[in-house]
């Protein structure tokens, strides 16, 4: 994901009154870091009383309900250290503990959802040492059981996730009932608002769809910061992968008018935060937005000026291999199979776009013309990139009607 030295994270960081980053202790090439995990809970003032039982049997005080946004890969050092910040333990914590009554997924990938059942198993755990006692929970919500695991939708992909959840025990979490049955995951859906804290001062996270990195992707606006959770479509350090160029293009203009509708963040001059899945946050949340759409329109134009010359190979159309050897060249050839997996995505959006579909097109299509002998490609995985490099593309006048 990035080539440049990664900044240092701590395990646990208070990043406002509002969130705290949990690292998923899971650092590596892709993960940069670890996968930023994030509890979200309405603020407590310093010295403020908390509601809560009066007469609470432990004597410690009340816990503040919170939501977690992703959860890691279920690395055991994660769920020590997730424990340590729900009983207030941590130093960032000042003793403040939290109960967590939801869970959102920003998406399908493993690093985001693997940790779910240790998660799930040591909630579980929490709640019976306390006795599931919903009036020791510092909030109007009195629903103190099992939290609820929200999600958008992947039909290719959910069964899998919901096969392992229901082998959880009874309780792990909140059952949604919907019209086609039971489930463990509350679907999420483009625009929906979720609460946590008394309504005088709650946390309120929107949800904006943002497809592109994954079909299912999913950031969350935190309305009172004017601040964005970014889930994978934008990295604290580097550059995000993605699937589908032109809906990820698509998803990032979106993130950034939400930002602008929302206003500035607080103490920000018509900026705002963002607080990415992996790496730091950054405090300049549109102009980040801005230079990822730039970065990819630069590498369209780049791509469609290069396919207009001469090929190297003897033949009226380009390789992939020959077009990310020459964009490339002077990188380690070790760079070129990722490589090749964008160049495919930029060209597939140039195909589907059309003549008129981008700036740079200059009235021409885009196509394959081995395409018949690259149905491989639909295979996942690495070999998929390594048989894009035969791909054959040519730029061609479009055809007037």
């Amino acid at each position: 994901m990035a080539a440049e030295s990664l900044q240092p994270l701590r395990d646990v960081t208070r990043l406002s009154a509002r969130v705290v980053r949990v690292l998923g202790a899971n650092p590596g090439k892709y993960t940069l870091q670890g996968t930023n995990t994030y509890l979200i809970s309405a603020p407590q003032p310093s010295g403020s009383p908390r509601r809560g039982s009066a007469g609470s049997s432990s004597g410690s005080s009340s816990a503040v309900a919170s939501i977690l946004v992703d959860t890691g890969e279920g690395q055991p050092g994660y769920v020590a250290t997730l424990e340590r910040v729900l009983r207030g333990s941590d130093e960032g914590m000042g003793g403040r503990r939290s109960l967590v009554t939801d869970i959102i997924l920003t998406h399908r990938h493993g690093d985001h959802v693997n940790g779910l059942p240790s998660v799930l198993e040591l909630l579980a755990r929490l709640r019976s040492e306390d006795g599931g006692a919903a009036s020791s929970i510092d909030t109007d919500d009195t629903t103190a059981g099992p939290p609820r695991l929200h999600k958008f939708p992947d039909p290719a992909t959910d069964a899998a996730l919901v096969e392992k959840l229901q082998a959880l025990p009874a309780g792990s979490y909140t059952v949604h009932n919907s019209p086609a049955g039971p489930s463990p995951l509350h679907p999420l859906a483009h625009g929906d608002v979720l609460h946590v804290g008394a309504e005088d001062d709650a946390s309120t996270l929107e949800v904006l769809h943002s497809p592109g990195h994954t079909t299912d992707h999913v950031a969350l606006l935190l309305r009172e910061e004017h601040a964005l959770l970014t889930g994978d479509n934008v990295l604290g350090q580097g550059t995000s992968v993605f699937e589908d160029l032109k809906a990820y293009i698509s998803s990032l203009r979106l993130m950034k008018e939400a930002l602008v509708t929302s206003g500035a963040s607080p103490h920000l001059e018509e900026e705002n935060r963002l607080y990415p899945a992996h790496g730091p946050h950054m405090d300049n949340g549109r102009v980040t937005l801005e230079r990822y759409v730039e970065h990819r329109l630069a590498r369209e134009a780049q791509l469609l000026e290069l396919l207009r010359k001469t090929p190297p190979e003897d033949d009226d159309s380009w390789t992939i291999r020959s077009l990310v050897a020459t964009l490339y060249a002077g990188y380690p050839e070790g760079l070129y199979l990722p490589a090749a997996r964008g160049i495919w995505l930029h060209l597939q959006k140039l195909a589907h776009d059309g003549a008129e579909g981008a700036a740079h097109m200059r009235g021409q299509r885009l196509s394959c013309t081995n395409d018949a002998e690259m149905d491989d490609l639909k295979l996942e995985g690495e070999n998929r990139w390594l048989l894009a490099m035969d791909q054959k593309w040519r730029l061609s006048e479009a055809v007037k009607m």
